[in-house]
């Protein structure tokens, strides 16, 4: 069951990882697609998702999500979940920016888990009934890769914080 629904999600985490870590080399660019995908809008003096959510990551996880699900023989499930991982990852983002949590602030555990309970809402919604899919499994699979991949991260200089909660 473990290694199914690991396959089955591979477009989900698989998508949400590629896009941080392109960004974090297309960063340098100055581009248009760089540009944050709240383009700087606040309510009430709080910025809407900050600058870590770009128009970049949405269009690589959107992108690779759906090959991912293309290259597994379902493109609509694949796209559906790039989707879900943008909007998930912007959920969280924007309770961070209401919360007072720096842009690349610790939100734990919503940060190592916001794309896997948008997936799971979203498969859930949709009553598709996978035999190979179990939310659980995904949730603590989603939490102990992300933990993984940030540590990874931190300790190559890819990020500056690991599980560091500040506030603005």
């Amino acid at each position: 069951m473990l290694l199914e629904t690991i396959y089955f999600t591979a477009p989900a985490w698989l998508s949400n990882t590629l896009a941080a870590f392109l960004c974090y080399f297309f960063r340098k660019k100055k581009i248009l697609l760089m540009k944050p995908m709240d383009f700087g809008f606040k309510i009430k003096g709080k910025r809407f998702f900050g600058d870590n959510k770009t128009i970049c990551g949405c269009l690589i996880t959107l992108i690779s999500a759906s090959l991912i699900g293309l290259i597994q023989n379902q493109l609509f499930l694949g796209f559906i979940m790039g989707l879900s991982v943008i909007v998930g990852t912007l959920l969280n983002s924007f309770l961070k920016r209401r919360l007072n949590i720096i842009d690349g602030g610790n939100f734990f555990p919503f940060d190592q888990v916001d794309y896997a309970l948008s997936i799971i809402t979203v498969i859930k919604s949709m009553e598709l009934k996978f035999v190979f899919f179990d939310p659980l499994i995904f949730l603590i699979f989603v939490f102990i890769y992300q933990l993984s991949i940030n540590l990874i991260a931190f300790k190559f200089g890819f990020i500056n914080r690991f599980l560091e909660w500040k506030r603005a």
